[in-house]
């Protein structure tokens, strides 16, 4: 049989590829049939930050030491074919099973998974379907529970859900799941790496991969945010990228000039209770609503990025020059 780890990400405290990894699991394959086992918090069984994962030199430079040594935090690398290789390699420290390949997805996915398939009664009284999901695991519990309880909810539901879409193939909204999951793939929200160089490949044809792209001829600009605060304040950003047309220069080549806003979309007045502990930013000097977050922006195969700036507007009692920018 074949055994891949399931990485279930919280999107709330937001990364590079999805989110912190705070729970897994593992899914095995034998003789067609496919089973997941229980999900488990990260700390039980991968020590939190002991032994390197094996990043490379350029990517702890470019993203921080916690790329290499935090293992809820590889994903903050936005390349899953190298995310996916390191939490491999730390596997492969702490547990003596092989593992053919890794999953990563995010409650988003899971909401689209229970579109197709109906919801789950859960053992905490709350029932989730494909039009609350994500809401509720990413944010409504933490207003609920005390953060113990949020993660074995958590645990439960990406649990019952898989269970719910394996557990009988034979009565399976087949259309509905592959929907499900394409449309996750396309948003980036189920993400997949394996050993197998040919379903590798196959893989990233399908964008399923999570790769970064180095096709000259097809030039993208990636923009790329992961939380700094290790709060999950990231449950109310929101991202707007906006890009010119083309500007032809002399010597053949393209410009284009291109903006990114980032904003926190908390609105104080809308709850009347203070925030929990576990959504709020603690960090010396910031707010406990302040988004702390890494930008990463990567330029384009063979191009360049130019005249970079930033601004700050509209923020609790901050100057507006006060930006931070690097």
């Amino acid at each position: 049989g074949r055994h891949y780890l399931i990485l279930a990400e919280n999107t709330a405290e937001i990364h590079a590829l999805g989110g912190f990894v705070g729970s897994f699991a593992i899914m095995s394959v034998t003789n067609g049939k496919i089973e997941i086992g229980d999900f488990y918090n990260l700390s039980e069984v991968l020590s939190y930050a002991e032994f390197p994962a094996g990043a490379t030199a350029e990517e702890i430079e470019s993203f921080g030491k916690r790329c290499d040594l935090n293992h809820g935090d590889h994903n903050v690398i936005p390349d899953f074919s190298r995310v996916g290789q390191l939490y491999h390699n730390i596997w492969s420290f702490y547990q003596e099973d092989e593992l053919d390949g890794v999953f990563g997805l995010d409650p988003v996915f899971l909401q689209y998974l229970l579109e197709s398939v109906g919801g789950i009664d859960t053992s905490y009284g709350v029932w989730v379907d494909g039009s609350n999901a994500a809401a509720v695991m990413l944010n409504q519990s933490l207003y609920w529970w005390d953060p113990g309880t949020c993660d074995d909810f958590y645990r439960e539901v990406a649990n019952k859900t898989l269970d719910k879409i394996f557990g009988d193939l034979d009565t399976m909204d087949v259309p509905g799941f592959l929907n499900a999951v394409s449309k996750a793939a396309d948003e980036g929200r189920c993400l997949v790496w394996v050993r197998d160089e040919i379903i590798e490949q196959a893989l990233k044809e399908a964008d399923f991969a999570g790769i970064l792209a180095h096709d000259s001829t097809k030039p993208e600009v990636g923009v790329y945010v992961s939380d700094g605060s290790t709060s999950k304040m990231s449950f109310y950003i929101s991202m707007d990228t906006e890009l010119s047309e083309p500007i032809h220069n002399a010597d053949g080549s393209h410009s284009y000039r291109m903006a990114v806003t980032l904003k926190n979309n908390f609105d104080q007045s809308a709850y009347k209770q203070p925030i929990p502990d576990y959504i709020e930013v603690k960090m010396p000097g910031r707010g406990e609503t302040d988004l702390y977050e890494e930008c990463h922006i990567i330029a384009p195969e063979g191009g360049h990025i130019e005249n970079l700036s930033g601004e700050r507007l509209n923020t609790q009692g901050d100057a507006p020059g006060d930006s931070e920018w690097k």
